[in-house]
């Protein structure tokens, strides 16, 4: 039917007949006439949402430890309530009910902190991990910038229903509180959380009016504060609050959970940078009370308005980024007193992570099979030989996953050493043509002499030092199994009794960012053949330690020997 209307309005004008041809003209005609659906478009591809667990504060507990949800579910009957496990096993939840965060922060109180909270219906739940990074920084500020480790005491402005930043301050600060709230159903909610914690010692409750920011409502006259601790409202209006008319509005992903919340939790006239602005308002009536003001913020334009606002007024400040999840917020500090040094905190900022570095593998490996499991065992070896420390994750047909430690650089040097052990063999391929009788000979003329020379003194070895460079240190430090002459004294009776000065123990600091290497080795098997993997845990590390590693895992898995070269060099 188309057809026949199509070819029954063509023109007879040869002019008309031209424009006909035109098949964008046809196109357009026949859209006109509703003949043909328009061609429908592609949905725009909205950015994906990156996890930003990898850049939480390192003594979080959830720092690559994420909950186990099959342990909460195993612990807690409310939890298993809400949770599903799935064809692979693998217990999850649904964030977009309302009770799901709730529960889950309830959870991970109890279980991890031991902390008894009810989160009333209604009222914001907080996310753990968030407020646990937003109160790890603030110790952070009290231990550098204030020079204090014990007595702490330290207020939150508009604790919430929760009370949850002065219980977890308790717990895992050990500091004392004071807790400032205005909505007097949340101040009951919270009154009753720190009495069933039985923590009324350590924390103690204010009620303050509605609507109004006036420390000298909690303030005291001898009242000091080392810190204050504020969470404000982010929105200013409704349609700011509602996060799925806006992410539809502004094309951005729709949010996973609903936020629960009262308006007076999530609501505040002009937004957060106003109530910030009061804050620092207030802070400046009464520096000589508070020494440091804290401010988690969720709007990263607000943040920079407050640092410009800091610097015009020459105002110390510091910031940071809290990442957790698929969430990011900003804390900010100032202080108006002299003696606190907000620079000396560091500065967590998140870092998108640079792509591994990959190398393919040759078919042929002397002596190793081409697969995964023998390649991951040849690894293993290689990493053994420099005293580099490792753990397997996993181990499977097409996947071998190491993670790799190693406190100092033992990379260097490999191509020295490889020519001094060819120097040894050499010379003892020399010596095996010498007949024996001239090697016993020898070896009594250089007994003798080494009898007279030897001398144990420590000054005889520090007499024969000579002045170094920096990188001749640096190099002899590299090479552990080299023989140090004149660097420390020598050990006179262990050398007589022929057994060798004991090796140094490597001992592995807590703290990830000392260690030379700290990455992720993977063999994958891919379409092409075998792959070799490496990137850095800490984005924020250089690559130089990565790129020796490299260059040592190919000068071992891909460089062929010199005798097989030659061989296959004559054959062919």
């Amino acid at each position: 039917m188309v057809v026949c209307n199509w070819l029954g309005a063509i023109p007879t004008g040869l002019p008309d007949v031209a424009k006909w041809f035109d098949l964008r003209f046809v196109l357009k005609v026949l859209y006109a006439q509703d003949k043909m659906p328009p061609k429908r478009s592609s949905p725009k591809k909205l950015p994906a949402r990156q996890n930003l667990n990898n850049f939480m504060h390192h003594r979080n507990v959830y720092f690559n430890n994420p909950p186990d949800f099959s342990r909460l579910a195993l612990e807690f009957e409310e939890f298993r309530k809400i949770s599903t496990v799935g064809l692979n096993g693998k217990v999850s939840v649904d964030f977009s009910q309302p009770a799901t965060m709730r529960i889950l922060s309830r959870c991970l109180l109890k279980s991890d902190f031991d902390l008894d909270v009810y989160i009333p219906q209604g009222f914001l739940a907080p996310t753990v991990p968030q407020r646990l990074n937003y109160l790890l920084w603030c110790e952070d500020i009290v231990s550098l910038a204030l020079g204090k480790t014990h007595s702490v005491r330290a207020v939150d402005f508009g604790t919430g229903s929760s009370c949850v930043l002065p219980l977890l301050g308790v717990r895992q600060c050990s500091w004392r509180f004071t807790a400032v709230e205005a909505n007097l159903d949340a101040f009951n909610f919270a009154k009753d959380n720190i009495e069933r914690n039985q923590l009324k010692d350590f924390i103690s409750l204010i009620k303050t009016s509605e609507g109004k920011i006036h420390f000298d409502e909690f303030l005291q006259e001898n009242d000091t504060f080392d810190i204050l601790l504020c969470n404000p409202p982010f929105y200013k209006d409704s349609w700011e609050s509602d996060a799925f008319s806006k992410a539809d509005v502004q094309g951005r992903p729709l949010p996973k959970s609903d936020c629960d919340g009262t308006e007076d939790e999530k609501i505040t006239t002009g937004g957060e940078f106003q109530f910030v602005m009061s804050i620092f308002e207030q802070s400046l009536l009464h520096k000589e009370h508070i020494r440091v003001v804290t401010a988690m913020l969720g709007k990263k334009k607000d943040l920079k308005q407050m640092t410009k606002f800091l610097q015009d007024r020459n105002v110390q400040y510091t910031t940071t980024e809290f990442c957790q999840g698929k969430t990011m917020r900003w804390g900010l500090a100032w202080s108006h007193s002299e003696d606190v040094k907000l620079a000396l905190t560091p500065q967590m900022k998140h870092v998108t992570p640079k792509p591994p570095m990959v190398f393919d593998l040759p078919k042929f490996i002397p002596g190793v099979k081409y697969t995964t499991e023998a390649v991951c065992t040849r690894l293993k070896e290689l990493l053994a030989n420099v005293q580099v420390k490792f753990i397997p994750i996993t181990e499977g047909k097409h996947n071998c996953h190491l993670w790799v430690l190693a406190e100092k650089n033992t990379l260097a040097g490999q191509r020295r050493r490889r020519r001094e052990r060819e120097r040894k063999s050499s010379r003892n391929a020399i010596v095996s043509k010498v007949p024996s009788e001239l090697l016993h000979e020898a070896a009594k003329a250089v007994k003798i002499k080494s009898t007279e020379m030897i001398v144990c003194e420590t000054s005889h070895f520090q007499r024969s030092k000579r002045t170094r460079s920096s990188d001749e240190e640096a190099v002899e430090d590299n090479d552990d199994d080299l023989p140090s002459i004149g660097s420390s004294p020598m050990d006179c009776k262990s050398l007589e009794n022929g057994e060798a000065p004991s090796k140094r123990s490597f001992v592995y600091r807590d703290d990830i960012s000392e260690y030379f290497l700290n990455c992720d080795v993977r063999v994958r098997r891919t379409a092409s053949g075998l792959i070799i993997q490496l990137q850095n845990r800490d984005p924020r590390q250089d690559r130089d330690s990565l790129c020796q590693l490299q260059q040592y895992l190919k000068n071992n898995l891909c460089s062929q020997p010199k005798e097989l070269a030659l061989t296959l060099k004559m054959v062919v």
